[in-house]
């Protein structure tokens, strides 16, 4: 019966699928700059980030960085391609604080060496930023030392979802099928790994184990033999190398 729905699953297509190895996300600060990432998952709690900023009128800077979950780190370094000819060598970015969708960052920037700091918000959202254009006129080198050449703007939260949430629910699929549902995901291939399921009211409904696959399929059948009801559910997917939590409605 297994085999049979599994291969239900395949034949109906990851339909609505995002990658797991990487994900798309969205940053603007409030000096109105926008920078589009690309987050892929390197370690069981490690992600590196590369993209692009939109900082400058004619021409993007390069974007650096990682969001390390076991330490709770978070760095951004926005690197000038022309260097101090035009504004400054590049700004590095570290994480003071966050809440769902928000930032506290304290900044450096360098021009052939350390100019000032100072700091900053962001909020995030995953998917692409709209990458604006600007006419403005920026200072050069070091006279941009604590300036900004844009005025604060109101930073508008949209995401409910910390980082770590909205990385993680990245790296697991979830597509119903019939009464059931499968799971996706390159965690399923590890050693041990289970998934749990549990109702609104976090009572446990069923456990199944990984067989090697990517993938995992519950039929929607409770423990107790009965066919769980419709509402939310929370699956938990535990593994020796980490652990990770989807919500889906039944």
């Amino acid at each position: 019966m297994r085999k049979t729905l599994l291969a239900a699953a395949i034949s109906i297509g990851l339909i609505g699928a995002t990658t797991a190895e990487a994900a798309n996300l969205c940053f603007s600060d409030s000096y109105g700059f926008t920078y589009q990432v690309t987050a892929t998952k390197t370690g069981p709690m490690y992600w590196e980030m590369t993209g692009v900023a939109d900082v400058l009128s004619g021409y993007l800077w390069d974007v650096e960085g990682y969001w390390d979950r076991f330490n709770q780190s978070f760095y951004m370094n926005v690197i000038n391609p022309e260097g101090c000819a035009t504004y400054v060598d590049n700004f590095e970015f570290f994480s003071t604080f966050w809440t769902p969708g928000y930032l506290e960052m304290s900044w450096n920037n360098y021009c052939d060496g350390y100019l000032g700091s100072g700091t900053n918000t962001m909020t995030y959202s995953g998917g692409s930023c709209g990458l604006r254009t600007s006419g403005e006129t920026f200072q050069v080198g070091p006279n941009a030392v604590g300036a900004s050449p844009f005025g604060l703007v109101e930073l508008n939260i949209t995401e409910t979802r910390s980082l770590t949430e909205l990385l993680e629910e990245q790296e697991v699929t979830v597509n119903r099928m019939g009464e059931g549902f499968v799971f996706f995901g390159d965690v399923f291939t590890h050693d041990g790994t289970e998934l749990i399921i549990y109702n609104h009211a976090g009572q446990q409904i069923a456990v199944l184990n990984g067989n090697g696959s990517n993938s995992i399929v519950w039929d929607g059948i409770a423990t107790a033999g009965n066919v769980a009801v419709n509402g939310m559910y929370v699956a938990v997917i535990r593994s020796e190398e980490e652990k990770l939590t989807v919500k889906f409605v039944k």
